[in-house]
């Protein structure tokens, strides 16, 4: 599917939601199903234009765990959960 199309189904019509006023600003009052989505797409977005400036790198989990700061049990809470993603790495 073309970029432009994918783009064009995450941007509802505005007409389809209530416009109200907060503090002298418009809102839009969106389900929160559409919230998440939207904002799915903008950090996909985000994470798009890093990558396309070479901002981003690519680790296994388990690099990211060993890397982090976390606390220990934290680590190991993160280790015991079950990898479910088709491709690991």
């Amino acid at each position: 599917m073309p970029e432009a199309a994918r783009t064009a189904d995450v941007f509802p019509p505005l007409a389809d939601h209530d416009v109200i006023r907060l503090g002298g600003q418009a809102a839009v009052i969106v389900p929160v199903e559409e919230f998440t989505r939207l904002r799915q797409a903008a950090l996909h977005t985000r994470f798009l234009r890093a990558q396309a400036a070479g901002e981003t790198s690519r680790m296994t989990v388990e690099e990211f765990i060993d890397s982090s700061d976390l606390p220990e049990t934290e680590k190991q809470r993160l280790r015991d959960v079950p990898i479910t993603r088709a491709a690991q790495g």
